[in-house]
């Protein structure tokens, strides 16, 4: 059956709103990512996946490609879907994001790739805010869609700048605890000079909330 899954950045954020605000000055506290989660049992059949190229003409094409790569290797590297190698683009992945584009998902052209390439779920991702010089900012737009419930089974959206002092402390937290456990004041202050390695972390961020539950 052809349908169209709608959805709106606005209303992922309302389905995901836990509290974003809180009172606590702990430095290098745990951002709070908004995103949304289902319950197990659509989440638990998607095993098989696919990443599809990011869009969002708000950053170049090296941009975009660096962080589907990334995107595909922290995937696989936690372990908990199979992550099927990206082919070239075909005319249902063009459908797919142009219809992500206007806010709704292609479930007929979804439901074919899927079949083609023997998935459980798709990953659609977009750069929705990109600057490169200093401070680095990154916004991120991430869905995955379920074969098998035809629906949103994980949904984030959250844009990283590094100007705002919750987004600094976290990606320090990130940098001590992810990449170098002993990292001196001088050291991490490199994350926020390569935009490359600011975007690298806001993806393992963002797919953090992937791996909650």
């Amino acid at each position: 059956m052809h349908a169209l899954l709608q959805y709106s950045p606005l209303a992922l954020l309302l389905l995901a709103s836990t509290a974003c605000q809180t009172s606590s000055k702990t430095v290098h506290q745990e951002l709070d990512i908004n995103h949304y989660l289902a319950d197990e049992r659509d989440l638990d059949p998607v095993r098989m996946v696919m990443v599809l190229p990011f869009d969002g003409d708000v950053a170049p094409q090296e941009v975009r490609e660096h962080v589907t790569n990334t995107f595909v290797r922290e995937i696989a590297e936690e372990g908990k879907f199979i992550v099927k190698p990206l082919p070239p683009l075909s005319d249902e992945e063009d459908l797919i994001l142009q219809s992500e584009k206007q806010g709704r998902i292609d479930t007929k052209e979804l439901v074919e790739l899927c079949k083609r390439f023997h998935l459980d779920g798709v990953i659609i991702g977009r750069i929705t805010s990109y600057q490169d010089y200093y401070p680095p900012r990154i916004g991120l737009r991430c869905l995955m869609v379920s074969v098998h419930s035809g629906g949103i089974v994980w949904a984030a959206d959250m844009i990283f700048n590094s100007a705002k002092q919750l987004t600094r402390q976290d990606a320090i937290r990130y940098y001590r605890s992810t990449l170098i456990a002993d990292a001196s004041n001088h050291g991490e202050e490199m994350i926020f000079l390569s935009p490359r390695e600011f975007g690298e972390y806001a993806c393992a961020r963002l797919l953090s909330t992937l791996h909650k539950r």
